[in-house]
């Protein structure tokens, strides 16, 4: 086979390896077929993984202080001035969101992403609730029961297992103290 064919495909079986297109043993046996049990090549190694910059910390600083800022006002200001941890809130999730899609480069930084927006989000919806409806079980209810849905909906279509047991958990105190205490 010629050399540049054979680079060719190492390259593509690298490209499926690095991203879970082939389950790995499968990569490693192709790739050993191909290089004919030599590993010294380097289009096979594994790429090297990205560290966070700098500027990524110092936007995930800012954004978890916005976060926590955020929720620490919602419950210090009155229902006069709500509005502005909610705007607050609103942008935090939004910044943590495009950090979870777009800048994150370790999967720990993922993780961390989608658990702060996720309690952001459930922390705003319970303030509005509970500023709204105050004394109103059954629609504080019904907003768990939405966000611990939304959850499972999240964990099940992202594959985040993380969030389906903490639907099913919230849903299981929800129902558990809702319903039978």
């Amino acid at each position: 086979m010629q050399e540049e064919k054979k680079d060719i495909i190492l390259h593509e079986i690298a490209f499926w390896k690095t991203n879970k297109l082939l389950p790995e043993h499968y990569c490693d046996f192709l790739t050993t077929l191909y290089t004919g049990g030599d590993d010294d090549d380097t289009a096979t190694d594994e790429p090297v993984k990205k560290k966070p910059s700098s500027k990524t910390w110092l936007v995930y600083g800012i954004a978890a202080l916005l976060a926590v800022g955020s929720m620490m006002m919602m419950y210090i200001f009155s229902a006069q001035y709500i509005l502005i941890p909610i705007a607050i809130s609103v942008v935090a999730i939004g910044i943590v969101l495009y950090m979870a899609f777009k800048e994150t480069t370790t999967k720990l930084m993922k993780t961390v992403t989608f658990a702060v927006a996720a309690l952001l989000l459930f922390a705003l919806s319970v303030r509005v609730t509970s500023m709204f409806a105050p004394g109103d079980t059954w629609v504080m209810y019904s907003v768990l029961i939405a966000n611990c849905v939304a959850w499972l909906l999240v964990g099940t279509k992202m594959k985040l297992i993380y969030f389906i047991i903490s639907g099913y958990l919230g849903l299981a105190v929800i129902i558990l103290f809702g319903f039978f205490l």
